[in-house]
């Protein structure tokens, strides 16, 4: 999956440096959700068989610094890569909860939804560069649900490296032909900015109150 992420930087003429920043802004992103308390009652606290608990991720690197972070070594290609451990995901173990219910459910036991799932989608393409999928698959979502970029107003992309986010928000100004290739199976008009991006499965579309958003991830598969 690293490689892969290699492969978009550079179809994409991703940077070190913007890998690095983006990966910085992410830290600071949650570090400041965690101590604003934004995450209180969604996290449930973990226990080890020695005691001790965990009541928070502990993954997120507050002190990073795109200084700190140039420091180190690419990790897949070495030595001009632009994926490294600091702006790659931590490899930990965890696991999440959702109710889903139909709508018949929620009127039976009085539910107060937060959220409605409108739309679902799978695509698929070239696993060399299987990093792009959330651009087809939201996509899809997009036309099929007249939908424009500017309807949506929160993106959530589950990926392990920045290079590879990145690769997914970069607009059509490419002179790569196999990346313009890419853009123009994408959806038309402005680019996604991070500021639309969350802190934090096949794309869904999800309406959280009455504000649509995206949330996507690539799965890897071999047979």
């Amino acid at each position: 999956m690293g490689q892969t992420a290699e492969v978009v930087g550079h179809l994409f003429g991703i940077t070190r440096a913007q890998s690095d920043a983006y990966a910085v802004e992410s830290h600071k992103r949650l570090a400041d959700a965690q101590a604003q308390g934004w995450l209180k009652g969604e996290v449930e606290t973990a226990f080890a068989r020695d005691g001790k608990f965990y009541e928070h991720d502990d993954g997120v690197r507050p002190d990073s610094s795109p200084e700190s972070l140039a420091k180190l070594k690419p990790v897949f290609e070495r030595p001009w890569g632009q994926v490294t451990a600091g702006n790659s995901s931590q490899i930990t173990d965890g696991a999440s909860w959702t109710i889903l219910a139909s709508e018949e459910a929620v009127a039976k036991h009085g539910l107060a939804p937060k959220a409605v799932i409108v739309d679902s989608q799978w695509s698929a393409l070239d696993p060399s560069i299987m990093g792009l999928g959330p651009v087809l698959s939201a996509t899809e979502l997009l036309k099929r649900n007249k939908l424009s970029l500017g309807d949506i107003e929160t993106w959530e992309l589950n990926e392990a490296f920045a290079t590879q986010v990145l690769g997914c928000l970069a607009p059509g100004t490419t002179t790569n032909s196999a990346a313009r290739f890419w853009v123009s199976r994408g959806p038309p008009g402005k680019s996604i900015t991070q500021d639309s991006m969350s802190m934090a499965a096949p794309s869904a579309l999800v309406i959280p109150w009455a504000a649509a958003a995206i949330a996507s991830c690539c799965i890897s598969s071999t047979r």
